[in-house]
């Protein structure tokens, strides 16, 4: 059980990461404030 959450925090934390990463890089494109 214990391994299956690590993964699951791995999974989640890329996601997150990705997502800020996505958001970072639209804005530079679309030259949107933060």
């Amino acid at each position: 059980m214990t391994e299956h959450l690590k993964t699951i925090l791995a999974i989640t934390f890329c996601a997150i990461v990705g997502l800020i990463l996505i958001y970072a890089v639209y804005c530079e494109v679309t030259g949107v404030e933060l």
